[in-house]
């Protein structure tokens, strides 16, 4: 989870740098990239993950009372999804949310894999 690693980030380096200690947590990994934590290409992946997300969730929440189910969607919300993610349609959402997911992911494996040494 992309929030969960900038979390940790966040908690690992505050020491050092205390003005990571923010609620925006897009502007939390622009200050671990800043600092060198975190690559520009890891940081903008986290960034557009949160984001890919973030859009997705809140126009799913808006639109329906209970939760979000691919196969019972209303088409209308799932095409305005698509587009407010600048694809052209729900499988292509779909897919970029799985990609986003992956690359968070490894990510994850990577920082978590070096926990046990002091800072990664």
């Amino acid at each position: 989870d992309a929030e969960f690693i900038t979390q940790y980030l966040i908690l690992l380096h505050a020491s050092d740098m205390p003005r990571l200690i923010t609620g925006n947590t897009l502007e939390a990994i622009g200050m671990l990239r800043t600092a060198g934590v975190l690559s520009s290409q890891k940081s903008a992946d986290l960034e557009s993950a949160i984001i890919l997300h973030r859009d997705a969730q809140q126009l799913a929440r808006l639109c329906l009372q209970s939760g979000f189910d691919t196969s019972t969607a209303p088409l209308a919300l799932c095409k305005l999804m698509a587009s407010q993610a600048g694809v052209a349609g729900f499988a292509q959402l779909s897919e970029r949310l799985r990609t986003a997911q992956a690359r968070v992911y490894s990510l994850y494996q990577e920082i978590f894999s070096n926990a046990n040494q002091e800072k990664p």
